[in-house]
């Protein structure tokens, strides 16, 4: 007897308004792919070109639009080993598609030490901004990581199969969850 209460009760809440879904404003996100062979490093990254108007980027506006991004993004988005920074090679490019400015560089790393990505991307306009990190090691294995103001490092273990520093992908959901 009891369900039949229940469906006449949703049924009364949906009658006086009751939302249906529920609605959430969207936060600044970008991308980044780090590919790790010892010394050398590719990197894919892409950005919102939209996020970037709020620095006063544009592509239709900004003379020198390619340079400038990648002069952004290029301190703001780092990866270390030891306590060195990997630098580019080659120097990165930048191209356009779909709305996105995407990064793309080889990088050249320190023999040793420990990995670390570490992004400041966009936080100074956009404080909410998140950043989507995932690394590809040579094996094949690759890891994730969701990278914010308040946590905006991610340190690598150097064995990276055995290493594991969020101690389980739903509780470090649901942190970012509580701080958003």
């Amino acid at each position: 007897m009891a369900w039949p209460r229940f469906l006449l009760l949703l049924l009364c809440l949906q009658a006086i308004g009751l939302p249906q879904t529920a609605a959430a404003h969207s936060r600044s996100t970008s991308y980044s792919v780090w590919e790790l062979a010892g010394e050398q490093v590719g990197l894919r990254a892409r950005v919102a070109e939209i996020d970037l108007t709020r620095l006063a980027l544009h592509p239709d506006v900004t003379a020198n639009y390619s340079t400038e991004v990648t002069e952004l993004l290029t301190p703001d988005l780092q990866l270390m080993r030891g306590e060195q920074a990997c630098l580019p090679q080659e120097g990165a490019t930048l191209r356009r598609a779909e709305g996105h400015a995407i990064l793309s560089a080889e990088l050249r790393c320190p023999a040793q030490g420990e990995y670390q990505i570490r992004s400041r991307l966009l936080l100074a306009a956009l404080p909410s901004h998140l950043h989507f990190a995932q690394v590809l090691w040579p094996d094949g294995q690759s890891k994730e990581r969701v990278l914010t103001r308040s946590s905006p490092e991610w340190r690598l273990a150097d064995d990276s199969q055995t290493s594991n520093p969020q101690p389980s992908s739903l509780v470090g959901f649901w942190r970012l969850g509580v701080e958003h």
